[in-house]
């Protein structure tokens, strides 16, 4: 922590009455700290987020963020400076999600080059960290915005596409699937406490075109193509366990009714 370092005890004592008085309320020396944090640190560190912060990097976005709340400790949010570093890092966010392609290419295309196959799951795996860091900077950034370039952009757009054309090959439909409702309710995007303003233009949540609806509707198409399968002599154990983790999705996004349907089909105990 910063307040224990020494240079931050020196600057922050600066000035004050040895005395324990209280210091005149016009002595410049009493916010010297803030002062310094507004006219050298935040300058650093608005350059750092805008030519140097790479959105992808998890452990380069949680000291970004914490640089910001550290910041902001002592620089109203509102203060011009501080609008213009956000706007940076929006700026950043808006563009990495216009350059993230996420391929949506079926089964047989991956059979038929495993390279193709490595790269579309790295191109995935890339997207939900790029979920996961924005979220990581909710305190920080619009949260419409936010939602503009998770539920608006990235869901719609890049990752149910690539879900939907791994349909057949469950094995990879499933766990792609359960990644992607993990990082959405650890961004409060789905699930308890989810509040997520969504601009004017969106579906609202509970519209079958919403994107939030048609994962939930491929979740249930999931469920479907496990129950064919579980019909095939010996796929019954297996096919079991991929219910239980698409029951554990609906349960996720609050979907407890399609929970308890999909439980029942599979003999599956477990409360919901």
């Amino acid at each position: 922590m910063t307040r224990t370092r020494t240079w931050y005890s020196v600057l922050f004592d600066y000035g004050l009455p040895t005395d324990g008085s209280e210091p005149a309320p016009d002595d410049p020396d009493t916010n010297l700290v803030p002062r310094l944090v507004e006219k050298v640190g935040l300058p650093i560190l608005h350059h750092a987020l805008e030519h140097c912060w790479d959105p992808l990097d998890r452990a380069v976005t949680n000291r970004a963020a914490t640089a910001v709340e550290e910041v902001l400790v002592y620089v109203e949010a509102g203060a011009p400076a501080v609008v213009e570093m956000v706007k940076a890092v929006e700026g950043r966010m808006e563009g990495s999600v216009a350059e993230m392609k996420v391929p949506a290419w079926p089964p047989p295309v991956l059979a038929a080059c495993p390279f193709a196959a490595r790269f579309a799951a790295q191109r995935f795996g890339q997207a939900l960290r790029l979920i996961h860091n924005m979220g990581r900077l909710r305190e920080v950034v619009s949260q419409p915005l936010l939602d503009r370039l998770v539920l608006g952009s990235l869901l719609p757009n890049q990752l149910l596409p690539h879900l939907r054309a791994l349909t057949p090959s469950l094995h990879d439909a499933v766990p792609r699937t359960e990644r992607l409702v993990c990082v959405l309710c650890d961004g409060k995007w789905v699930g308890t406490g989810s509040g997520s303003a969504l601009p004017p233009s969106a579906e609202p949540r509970n519209s079958p075109r919403s994107p939030l609806s048609q994962l939930v509707a491929y979740v249930e198409t999931l469920g479907r193509s496990v129950e064919s399968r579980s019909r095939v002599e010996g796929q019954r154990e297996e096919c079991v366990v991929l219910a239980r983790k698409l029951k554990r999705m609906l349960v996720q996004m609050e979907e407890m009714d399609k929970a308890r349907g999909l439980a029942k089909v599979f003999g599956i105990k477990e409360a919901v």
